[in-house]
């Protein structure tokens, strides 16, 4: 499983894109995974879901929407609930940010060209163009 958080957030199992339908569920989770593999209270996502002002009914939405999210995931295990708190499981290596810091990290003693390459090559992970500007005019 890849999880996207470089522009829109998303998910892909292999190298195809798994929908993720509705902007809550996609709200849900861009915070999970910037909190990768720690608990996040029902408060807090209820606090960006609802941007401060969750409803009556925010509670049992957060538990749909969560079931919603565990039916896209290639293990449903990896999103769970406890202690009033849900967890995303996400392994090394499946998130694009850290993927993206890893190569920019692991490639700061080479040289100038070698560091666009990199910088290219960790861009790419979420679909920047990074051709080179146009001299014709020039």
């Amino acid at each position: 499983m890849e999880f996207q958080v470089l522009g829109p957030v998303g998910l892909r199992d292999g190298v195809s894109p798994v929908p993720l339908t509705g902007s809550l569920r996609s709200t849900l989770l861009g915070v999970l995974l910037a909190r990768a593999n720690a608990e996040v209270s029902m408060d807090v996502l209820a606090d960006t879901l609802w941007d401060g002002r969750p409803g009556a009914r925010a509670t049992q939405r957060q538990h749909q929407h969560a079931h919603r999210l565990r039916r896209v995931l290639d293990d449903p295990d990896r999103l769970t609930f406890v202690r009033g708190s849900y967890r995303l499981r996400v392994l090394p290596g499946e998130l694009d940010a850290e993927r993206f810091e890893t190569l920019l990290d692991a490639h700061t003693d080479v040289t100038a060209r070698r560091r666009v390459e990199v910088l290219r090559t960790a861009l790419g992970l979420h679909g920047c163009r990074t051709g080179s500007p146009d001299r014709s005019s020039g």
